[in-house]
């Protein structure tokens, strides 16, 4: 699949994510949603914890899912949000298809609020970096 092709499936698979937590949960990004994702997906987290924001929950479900359809003998061993963006290592029979989803996520998530899921911006201000919407960087703004 030709990275442009990747980047917009991961898009409608992100988008669709998002209608169907609206419509199961409402709005409200549950406290444990990352053991939701952990226990839906038990060949990709079930040896590890995700350590990602909960405005990532989406992208992180849609990863998921996508990551077992074209790579299913690969799993995450580190995620974690850096530099404020989403970061996931992946081990297993890792092909090159696998981790260039992983990055097509990875770069999805500089435009997705860490704290909510709307739409957001990579925002920095010396050491400090996260990817927010507007209203929450107001809230996060360091003094």
């Amino acid at each position: 699949m030709s990275n442009e092709l990747m980047i917009a499936d991961a898009r409608r698979r992100h988008v669709d994510a998002k209608a169907k937590r609206l419509e199961t949960v409402g709005s409200v990004i549950p406290v444990d949603w990352d053991r939701a994702v952990e226990a839906a997906w038990p060949t990709i987290w079930g040896a590890y914890r995700c350590g990602l924001p909960g405005g990532w929950v989406d992208l992180v479900l849609a990863f998921s899912e996508h990551l077992a359809e074209i790579a299913p003998l690969v799993w995450v061993e580190d995620s974690k949000e850096k530099y404020g963006g989403m970061r996931v290592d992946l081990t297993g029979d890792l092909t090159e298809e696998a981790q260039a989803l992983a990055e097509v996520y990875e770069s999805l998530s500089e435009h997705v609020c860490q704290d909510c899921g709307e739409p957001g911006r990579l925002r920095e201000d010396r050491a400090w970096y996260a990817t927010l919407c507007d209203r929450h960087a107001v809230v996060r703004e360091p003094t």
